[in-house]
């Protein structure tokens, strides 16, 4: 048993997931990684969801304005498509979406 994600939307009766993008993950990453390996990384976690028989949609804030047969619409066919086989993972609720930190006496 391992993590393979922290998705940023997720419908388990689906198995479809969303995940954000946004520009500056590339050109200023974190942990003092390189663009290159930070797209190394994405395309590997991408592979590790597809392994599970999820399906998913990456979206860019600017894929939210499109209301043709973009992104948004790419995401209606996989929901009305539903689960194809019985899923193949375990999935938890993290903290309704959100890490917190324990609360201390000084905050």
């Amino acid at each position: 048993s391992r993590l393979v994600a922290v998705l940023d939307m997720y419908w388990p009766d689906h198995g479809v997931f969303v995940e954000c993008d946004g520009m500056v993950k590339y050109t200023d990453p974190w942990r003092g990684r390189t663009p290159a390996e930070v797209m190394w990384d994405e395309k590997r976690r991408q592979d590790a969801l597809l392994d599970l028989d999820l399906h998913g949609v990456r979206i860019a804030p600017e894929d939210l304005l499109d209301r043709g047969d973009g992104k948004l619409a790419r995401l209606g066919v996989l929901l009305d498509r539903g689960r194809t086989a019985p899923p193949r993972y375990r999935t938890a609720p993290w903290h309704e979406g959100l890490r917190t930190a324990p609360r201390t006496a000084a905050s």
